[in-house]
């Protein structure tokens, strides 16, 4: 696996993390990213 595929996985951990709990803040917390970070990934994941 290369350096770039452990970074989408982690990214599309924290979004599938997030769905689970039902609260994007937690999950963002829990991960080590920042509120602007979270919503840039979700928002070329999922279109917004």
């Amino acid at each position: 696996m290369t350096q770039e595929q452990k970074i989408i996985r982690a990214k599309v951990g924290l979004l599938e993390l997030a769905k689970q709990l039902g609260n994007f803040s937690q999950a963002r917390k829990m991960m080590g990213y920042s509120r602007g970070s979270f919503y840039w990934f979700n928002t070329k994941a999922y279109g917004g």
